[in-house]
């Protein structure tokens, strides 16, 4: 019996950490594999708009090479990385992780409707804009003990 022919993929890594111990582990995964790994800080890319032509430029070059990305997008770049994600996409790259469920796993709020929407069981929640709201909130949870989270960070 033949083994199946094993196609090499061109796969990016998106991460401002090259020696973060999960990318590394990412790049040593895909390389074992046989893929042609890249490591590419996001936060180095640009993004080039002109009609039904979507490009990514990372340091000045076009990569229109890739078949697929990893996103390991940090939350202070969650805007321009997802931005980059979302480039990839319109070009027809492969996407572990989309641009949309980045911004939508980033904002605690909005994972939690998401969440209650789903019927996924969760502790009560209830969030607020005023600190001078806090009595009123955490009594609407069945009082203390409560856990307070700011929505961001």
């Amino acid at each position: 019996m033949v083994p199946p022919k094993i196609y090499q993929m061109n796969i990016a890594i998106l991460s401002r950490g090259p020696g973060l111990y999960s990318t590394q582990s990412l790049l040593i995964a895909g390389q074992r594999r046989g893929h042609r790994m890249f490591l590419i800080d996001y936060m180095d890319c640009s993004i080039g708009l002109e009609r039904n032509r979507p490009m990514v430029y990372y340091k000045e070059e076009a990569i229109n090479y890739l078949h697929a990305i990893i996103p390991r997008i940090g939350a202070s770049g969650t805007q321009h990385g997802s931005a980059v994600v979302q480039q990839f996409e319109m070009m027809g790259v492969y996407s572990v992780l989309s641009a949309d469920a980045l911004l939508k796993a980033r904002n605690k709020l909005r994972s939690l409707q998401l969440l209650s929407k789903s019927g996924i069981r969760f502790p009560r929640t209830v969030f607020g804009n005023f600190h001078e709201h806090a009595d009123y909130l955490v009594e609407s949870v069945g009082g203390i003990p409560v856990i307070i989270k700011l929505l961001s960070g």
